[in-house]
């Protein structure tokens, strides 16, 4: 039951409304007592938005303090912590097939080779959001290097299930989406030929001096427009907000990697997520 207390939050790009309600939660064996959270029963875009908000059933947030919440109440991933119910106090998770997420451990069959770490940043912004995982930028590169390099420095990067979508500057997204020749037809964002995506860019990110590659296929979503008919629309979207200090890794650029959020060491590590399949999940 909630208390009676209204919230508002504006997440940047989202905005939720409801009432503060503190209840137990069960994560598999993981029992957390008296957690709060806010019981939306409005969810919307603020401007304009390509997400289907109709699947989004509710907003965990799983951040690693209490800046980015209005009452600084604690993610359900730093009650487990604070709780001392976790082995490790890091969260990993993988988007793509095989997918899941992990509270405690990190899962060696989701990846190979070793895992890319940068050190989280202490910056707050205007966002909500602000209070989510978030790393230092450096730059972005369109091809292999040298290749064609567009300035990110005193950019914050948060990192965000919340959104499927890349949200950079307007200026920078919009030259972007012009130099790949991405199309606004219909309804659709900018698009091009499925096709075509193999002739296109790799995408790099440097992060707190690490790169982190997207290929053509990473930063475009497959979209269904009729029957027999898909086009591959840019993952990259312009922020749309008056900001001048944050972009948004959504998981458009988190499903290329296998992705460790890990409080005890305040990093987050970065491997990509290549095709595994693993035989038997749970042993018998």
């Amino acid at each position: 039951m909630h208390n009676g207390t209204a919230l508002e939050m504006d997440y940047g790009y989202l905005y939720a409304s409801g009432y503060i309600t503190v209840d137990d939660f069960n994560v598999n064996s993981i029992q957390v007592k008296g957690q709060p959270f806010l019981e939306a029963t409005t969810v919307q875009p603020i401007g304009s938005s390509w997400d289907d908000l109709s699947l989004i059933h509710g907003i965990l947030g799983l951040a690693p303090s209490d800046t980015g919440s209005t009452l600084h109440n604690p993610s359900l991933f730093v009650s487990m912590a604070s709780q001392d119910l976790l082995s490790q106090n890091v969260l990993s998770m993988r988007l793509r097939e095989p997918s899941g997420i992990t509270f405690g451990t990190i899962d060696s069959r989701l990846f190979t080779g070793d895992i890319t770490r940068i050190p989280l940043t202490n910056r707050t912004g205007k966002y909500a959001l602000n209070g989510t995982w978030q790393a230092e930028t450096r730059y972005m590169t369109l091809g292999s290097e040298p290749g064609l390099r567009l300035p990110l420095a005193g950019y914050t990067a948060s990192f965000s299930t919340l959104t499927a979508f890349i949200f950079l500057p307007d200026p920078l997204a919009m030259q972007i989406i012009e130099m790949l020749e991405f199309e606004n037809i219909m309804f659709l964002p900018p698009s091009v030929e499925c096709e075509k995506l193999k002739y296109l860019p790799d995408i790099t990110f440097n992060l707190a001096g690490k790169n982190f590659t997207l290929t053509p296929y990473d930063y475009t979503i497959e979209w269904p427009i009729e029957p027999g008919n898909v086009r591959c629309v840019s993952a990259i979207m312009p922020f749309g907000l008056e900001q001048n200090e944050e972009i948004v890794l959504g998981s458009a650029f988190l499903r290329a990697f296998y992705s460790v959020f890990d409080l005890d060491t305040n990093t987050i590590g970065c491997k990509s997520a290549v095709s595994i399949i693993i035989v038997s999940w749970y042993n018998d």
